[in-house]
Order: structure tokens, then sequence, then C-alpha cells
């Protein structure tokens, strides 16, 4: 949002983490529209000495036992998220397989016991990641205060996940005084799913009490969407004028027409655990009953990452009876995804765990002239937000709902209509949300 927050009269510094295998490439389109006088300054990621201990142990574990990839521990770097499988930051899935370990669990099936071994490893990285977030927190605020002693700001804005970096915000706070606007745009203690990892109440009870009091400290607490802000106020009444909402957005992209000769409905994005095709091969095994489908006439078609690998989607496309109706394309950048979105008819958002979040490529589809088609709980921030607009959102425990969606999109389609753009989508653009922050900042800060 930076360059748009610059049109508006805002000059923004940024201090954020430095990329692991190195600087940033201040030439990649993400980070070359940045206004000229906006500085960026990388903060390297602490390693803490529980870390430095840590890391020994294990080089010597696996010195004496062969490398188990399911059993290394998964902790975030400070400066990144935690992406497990190629997923959002702050959201993790579900291996299906039952060799791994899977990759997330449940909130609600944590559980502690003692005589689990596996249970004290988890609360330790639980510790280590708080640790390894808190430090680099310490290092950026240390660089925050030093700019504020050559440049006057007006506020400082604290974006998470990592949530525990949120600590930079007690700290430069108290150091100069400036209003602090805590930016959380993943669930924190709400959220749904932890890492295998980490799934411990030992990190849930410090999310509780580390979100308590970066609520209590901030000026003014977003969140990404009404759900998410429902939850906040819920668990903290007492700051319920300070939560607001602030979207993500979509940013306009030139996409070419491509001639689109069947009917396609496509994926973009990393596949993995609960976020199955399932529901969506079960729906078009129904619509198949009653249309003759043929790979030539429908297709579904998923570019991306696939955990633990394809033979998992292959197997459930087959036990449906759709096998030959799908195909995979490998990940590839964001032109080429472009280009193979813009050929769908209709473009599918799976479904996922965390109901307080929009998943973002759902702002990405509505840049593309597709129906949408999102995977999603009736009362899920997806479902709420795309109210009115058009666009479809099916219950993925409802695959006959899901087959009839696509029936009557399928007919539409051989009956010569085309989509076209989500009615309002400009709402939820890119620009709308930095005009959202905007008024935040006036309102807010002197």
């Amino acid at each position: 949002m930076v360059p748009l927050l610059s049109r508006a009269g805002w000059g923004v510094d940024v201090v954020t983490a430095r990329p692991a295998n190195g600087s940033a490439d201040l030439s990649s389109p993400s980070l070359s529209e940045l206004p000229s006088d906006t500085s960026v300054i990388e903060v390297p990621d602490p390693t803490p000495i529980a870390a430095r201990v840590e890391r020994c142990i294990w080089k010597a574990y696996r010195g004496v036992r062969p490398r188990d990839l399911t059993s290394e521990p998964r902790a975030a770097s400070a400066g990144g998220g935690v992406v497990l499988a190629g997923g959002e930051p702050g959201h993790e899935g579900t291996a299906p397989s039952p060799t791994r370990r899977p990759l997330a669990i449940p909130v609600a099936d944590i559980r502690w016991d003692p005589m689990s071994a596996r249970g004290w490893l988890r609360a330790f990285w639980a510790r280590l990641e708080r640790t390894r977030g808190r430090a680099w927190a310490r290092a950026a605020a240390h660089v925050a205060v030093g700019l504020s002693r050559s440049s006057r700001y007006s506020a400082l804005i604290v974006s998470s996940p990592p949530h525990w970096t949120q600590d930079a915000g007690r700290l430069v706070a108290g150091a100069t005084g400036l209003p602090y606007i805590a930016d959380l745009r993943d669930p924190w203690a709400a959220t749904a799913f932890l890492s295998e990892s980490v799934a411990s109440p030992a990190w849930l009870r410090m999310a509780r009490r580390e979100e308590a009091r970066v609520v209590r400290l901030a000026s003014l607490v977003l969140a990404n969407t009404e759900p998410a802000a429902e939850a906040l106020r819920t668990a903290h009444p007492w700051a319920w004028d300070k939560v607001t909402v602030v979207r993500n957005g979509w940013d306009q992209l030139a996409h070419t027409s491509i001639p689109r000769g069947r009917f396609t409905v496509s994926y973009a994005g990393t596949i993995y655990g609960d976020r199955s095709p399932s529901p969506l091969f079960e729906a078009v095994a129904r619509l198949r009953a009653v249309r003759p489908l043929s790979p030539k006439t429908f297709g579904v078609e998923f570019m991306g990452r696939i955990e633990p690998g394809e033979d998992w989607v292959v197997a459930l496309a087959d036990a449906a009876g759709v096998a030959d109706l799908v195909r995979l394309h490998p990940a590839a950048d964001r032109q080429a995804a472009a280009r193979f979105m813009a050929r769908a008819a209709v473009l599918v958002s799976l479904p996922w765990g965390q109901d307080l979040a929009v998943p973002a490529k759902v702002y990405d589809y509505l840049t593309f002239e597709a129906w949408p088609l999102i995977l999603a709980r009736s009362n899920s921030a997806p479902a709420r937000m795309l109210a009115g607009t058009g666009a479809h959102v099916a219950d993925p425990g409802d695959p006959a709902g899901i087959a009839e969606l696509l029936c009557g999109l399928y007919d539409r389609w051989c009956a010569g209509e085309r989509p076209g753009p989500v009615a309002g989508r400009e709402a939820f653009s890119r620009a709308a949300a930095a005009s959202a922050l905007v008024e935040c900042l006036e309102a807010y800060v002197e």
C-alpha cells in the first residue's frame, strides 16, 4: 500500500526482515513501484542462544539417526511468518498422508499430555518461536527509534504475522511517544490451526496474553475482515472502539484476453490438507451423471505445488471417477499464473479452515472475467465479504450444492454466455483498502 499512501500525502519508511537468501531485489515488480523517498531498512533475523543450542542438538541427533523430515522443528523465522507447504502466512494445512506428521492441528484438538515427549517438544518450540519473534522485534525497534531521531513521524504501524513481532510496537511507542497501530493481517489467538511443531497449549496461552497486551497498548487495532474484527472485540470488549477493519485488496493487472473453447474450472495456488479438492471432484462427478462431460468440453485444472505430492490429488480424482477431466500444472511465475487463470470459465477457491480470513487468491480472482466459486461456509469471512456481488459461494460440505452451481454455470456457458467482471469489485481493490487506511490514520493520528 506504500505507493497508494504516498499519493495520499503520507510518506512511509519501512523496517522489514532481511530475506533468508540475502537482500531484497528492489528492482522486482513489487518493490520497484515504491516512491523514491521511501527507505527500506532490512533487519536480519537474530538467532537466540536457545535456538543455537537446539540447532546443535538436532545436528548431533541427525548424525546418529537417519534424517526424519517429519520430526524436525518448523518454528517460524521472525521476519517471514509461518509458511508451511507453500501456504499463506499464518495458515498451515494438514497433510493427508498417514506416514507423515500432520503439518497443522486444529486448535480444538490441541491437548496437553505431560507423558508425551512430543508435547514437551511442541511447548519448547512454541516458546522458541516467541523468543525469536521478540528478538527480531527488539532489533527492529532499535532501528526504528534511531530513524525517529532524524525524521519526524506521525505514526507507527506494526504489521503481522508473525505476531510476536508486535512487541516492536510497545518498544518504539514507549521510546518515541508515537501512536502505535497494530495491523493484524491474520487471526492470532483466534486462529483455527497451529503448525504441528508448536501446537501446544503453551502457544495458545502466550498468544492470548500477548494479544491482550497489544490491544491494550495500541492506539488502533486493524483486522482485515469483519469476522476477525468481531472476534477481537469479543475477546477484548473493553477495546471495542479501537478495533476496525482494513481489508486486503486486489491490484489491477493487464490480463490478456484468451479464447476459451471449453468450460474450465481452475485453481491457482498450493494444495494441501484442509484445502483438499475432494468436494470439488465429488461435485464434478455428480455433474457428470447428468451432463455428457468429456475432456474436450470440460476440465478441472490446477497450477501450483501439491503437498505431499501429486499422487494424492490424482488418487482423489480417480476415486471420484473424474481423473480424465483433471490436469495438473507445475508452479509458475505470476505472469504465467495470470495467463492460466485468464483461460478459466470458473476460478475456484478450495476450502480451508480459517473462517475469519479471506484467502489472498480470492482477491486475485476478482480481477478476471470468470465466475468465482468460493468453497467456504456460509458464515465465513469470504461468504460475508462477497455477499451481493454475484460471486458464488458454496459450503464445502455440500457437494450436491456445489454440483448444482456448476451445472447452472455450465449450462449458461453452453448457451453461449461468458462471465464478466464481478459486481462492485472496485470495493475490494488495494486502492479501496488504502483509502480506508488513510481514513484511519487521519482520524487517529494528530
